[in-house]
C-alpha cells in the first residue's frame, strides 16, 4: 500500500486514510497481543509460587517423616502401625 501511495496515481488520500487505518490496527493488534503474554507470564508466576508452596510443603513433611525414622532407629522403638493397618504392639529395645 505504502508502493501504490509512492507510485501516485488514483486517489491517494484515500489510499493514505486506509494505510492510517491498517496500521492502527496493527498497533491494536500488537498491544492486545502483548497484553495477552502479560497475562500468561503473570499466571505462569502464579502457579509457579504455588508449586513452590506444595513443594516446600512436601520437602517438610518428608523431613519430619526421615526425622521420625531416624528417631525409631535410635531408640529401637517401632510404631503401632504398620502399613496392612493391624496394629501391633510397640516394641522396646533395652
Amino acid at each position: 500500500m505504502k508502493a501504490e501511495i509512492k507510485q501516485g496515481g488514483g486517489n491517494i488520500e484515500a489510499k493514505e486514510a486506509e494505510l492510517a487505518q491498517v496500521e492502527q490496527k496493527a498497533v491494536s493488534a500488537t498491544a492486545s497481543q502483548m497484553n495477552t503474554l502479560a497475562d500468561a507470564n503473570q499466571t505462569i508466576e502464579e502457579a509457579t509460587n504455588k508449586t513452590d508452596i506444595s513443594d516446600t510443603k512436601a520437602e517438610n513433611k518428608a523431613d519430619k517423616n526421615d526425622k521420625a525414622e531416624q528417631d525409631e532407629k535410635e531408640t529401637g522403638k517401632v510404631s503401632g502401625d504398620t502399613a496392612d493397618g493391624v496394629g501391633n504392639e510397640a516394641v522396646t529395645y533395652h
